[in-house]
C-alpha cells in the first residue's frame, strides 16, 4: 500500500515538474519576436523602387533576411491579387503589362518553411517606350516629332553631342513637336525622347536615339 502511494506521489511531481518545464519554454518562446524563434518566417520586403523599362516593368525591392525567394502578386485597379510568379531575385521584371494600364503588386519574402508578411502595395503606370518618327534641317533649327505615348500628360527631349552624354534640354512638353533653336552649322546632334504622366510620378524608358546633321 505505502510503495503504491509512493509511486503515484512521484508520478504526480514528474507531472508538475514537466507542466512546469513547460509553462517556462512557452513564456521564454512568447516573450522573444518571431523573427528570432521561427528563422523559417521572412520579415516583409521593403520595395526600393520600380521604372518603366522597354519590353515592361520592373520593381525592386531590398531583401529580407531568412527569405530563399520571394512570391510577387499583381492586380490592376478593380482586380483582384494573383499570384503572378516566383523569383529568387531581389527584382521582377513584369512583361505581361499593357500600356496606359496601372498595375499593383506586393512581393512577400518566403523562408524555408513559412511565407513573411506582404509589402506595402506599389502602383505602376505602364508608359511605352516613345517612337521619334520625324528629325529634320529646318531653318530655324532641328525639328523633331514622335508618335504619342497612351497616357502620357509630358514629353521631354534629350541632346547629346557625341551619342554618350544626353542633357534634358526641354521642360515639359504637351506637343509630338519639338524645334531645337540652338544647334550650329557643321554639328551632329544626337536626340532622344522620354514620356512622363501628368504629375510626372512615372516615366518611360527613352525612345531610339536618333541623331542629324546640322
Amino acid at each position: 500500500m505505502k510503495r503504491n502511494y509512493r509511486r503515484a506521489l512521484l508520478l504526480v511531481i514528474s507531472c508538475l515538474s514537466l507542466l512546469a518545464s513547460g509553462y517556462i519554454c512557452y513564456k521564454i518562446n512568447t516573450d522573444i519576436p518571431q523573427s528570432q524563434t521561427d528563422p523559417s518566417a521572412a520579415p516583409e520586403p521593403v520595395v526600393l523602387s520600380f521604372q518603366n523599362r522597354e519590353e515592361g516593368i520592373r520593381i525592386q525591392w531590398k531583401a529580407s533576411p531568412g527569405a530563399v525567394n520571394y512570391r510577387v502578386v499583381r492586380k490592376e485597379k478593380s482586380g483582384l491579387w494573383e499570384v503572378y510568379d516566383y523569383t529568387e531575385n531581389t527584382w521582377y521584371d513584369d512583361n505581361a503589362v499593357e500600356d496606359g494600364v496601372t498595375y499593383y503588386y506586393k512581393v512577400y519574402g518566403i523562408g524555408q518553411v513559412k511565407t513573411g508578411k506582404a509589402s506595402e502595395a506599389v502602383k505602376v503606370l505602364r508608359l511605352a517606350k516613345p517612337q521619334i518618327v520625324l528629325a529634320e534641317k529646318q531653318e530655324g533649327g532641328i525639328a523633331l516629332s514622335w508618335q504619342e505615348v497612351k497616357t502620357a500628360g509630358y514629353y521631354y527631349v534629350y541632346r547629346s553631342g557625341d551619342g554618350e552624354k544626353f542633357e534634358k534640354i526641354s521642360d515639359r512638353i504637351r506637343e509630338l513637336m519639338y524645334l531645337d533653336a540652338s544647334v550650329s552649322p557643321g554639328n551632329t546632334y544626337y536626340y532622344c525622347v522620354k514620356a512622363a504622366n501628368s504629375n510626372n510620378t512615372y516615366i518611360s524608358v527613352r525612345s531610339d536615339v536618333v541623331s542629324i546633321e546640322y
